[in-house]
């Protein structure tokens, strides 16, 4: 009997362990089954991440590679135009020639890139040949467009002056003096870009010989007069003749036209100097008088005999 009860006893006990081990592993078991999903799940998630990366990189490299081809046809393009503009200049006398070949060869929407070869070109020159000019203005007078990208050619070339040496400073003036005096460009196109001012050194120099030149072509009262009288170029000039700046910034502009030999143009400029400064000394003569009234008005006594003033000095109003 009390054998059989030990075998009971010991058989519960087994029956208990047994399905204590279970349950921990039947836990442990749906653990490492959610873990793996987790896992699986994640690295799917990873591997469509990882896909769609891929894509888009692929996407930019091919967005990339057709920008670099398509830039490379500009390129080559650009390239052939201007060998075929080194090529009519060099194998060519007149300017007519010259302007004849480079139009039956540029392809169309290409007159920006004729423009700038032809300046680079002449800069490149070891002297400076009139050609260069005469081609300009040819072009110009052909099709209004070469005016916009001639006009843009030397608003680029003004505002990077600095980067320019002194022989394409003085050849590019030399064109653009050419262009302005024969009437090839409009005036207002590329004198709205000075500014006596704000400018720096190498600029300054690209203002003294444009306008030297215009002036030893025209003549200075020819030039004088247009600026004078041409009412849409008088006011796109208000940078180059800075008529409405202070008594300072006129100051300044009066001597660099006086430095660069050319004050006669800025005569309006010198007399608006000189109105500013007669106004400025009346203001201070008109501040620093004395007031009569108080003299000779009644009053206190002791007020008047305070602004009473000696007879020496009654001499400075005599």
């Amino acid at each position: 009997m009390r054998i059989m009860t030990h075998m009971k006893t010991h058989m519960r006990r087994r029956d208990v362990r047994f399905w204590e081990m279970t349950g921990k592993l039947s836990f442990w078991s749906r653990w490492r089954r959610q873990k793996k999903k987790e896992e699986e799940e994640q690295g799917e998630g990873t591997i469509a991440r990882e896909e769609e990366a891929r894509g888009q990189e692929r996407s930019v490299q091919e967005k990339q590679s057709s920008m670099d081809a398509a830039k490379q046809v500009v390129d080559e393009r650009e390239r052939q135009i201007r060998k075929d503009v080194y090529m009519a200049m060099r194998s060519s006398v007149r300017a007519d020639e010259v302007v004849h070949k480079i139009l039956k060869s540029m392809p169309s929407q290409t007159e920006r890139t004729v423009c700038f070869m032809v300046i680079e070109g002449c800069c490149e020159e070891s002297i400076y040949k009139r050609i260069y000019g005469m081609v300009a203005e040819r072009l110009c007078k052909s099709n209004t467009k070469f005016q916009v990208f001639f006009a843009e050619a030397f608003r680029t070339r003004y505002e990077h002056a600095e980067d320019l040496v002194e022989k394409q400073i003085e050849y590019t003036c030399k064109i653009y003096s050419h262009l302005l005096r024969t009437d090839s460009l409009p005036w207002h196109r590329c004198l709205s870009v000075l500014d006596i001012i704000e400018s720096d050194m190498s600029q300054r120099l690209m203002i003294q010989w444009l306008l030297q030149g215009m002036v030893e072509a025209l003549g200075m009262r020819a030039v004088q007069e247009r600026l004078e009288k041409d009412k849409e170029l008088r006011s796109s000039t208000v940078k180059l003749f800075p008529v409405d700046a202070n008594e300072e910034g006129l100051e300044r502009a009066v001597n660099l036209f006086e430095a660069m030999g050319l004050g006669e143009l800025g005569a309006g400029v010198r007399a608006q100097l000189e109105k500013v400064r007669r106004s400025r000394r009346m203001t201070l003569n008109t501040n620093s008088a004395p007031n009569y009234n108080d003299r000779f008005s009644g009053g206190d006594a002791n007020h008047q005999k305070g602004q009473k003033r000696s007879r020496k000095n009654m001499m400075e109003y005599i």
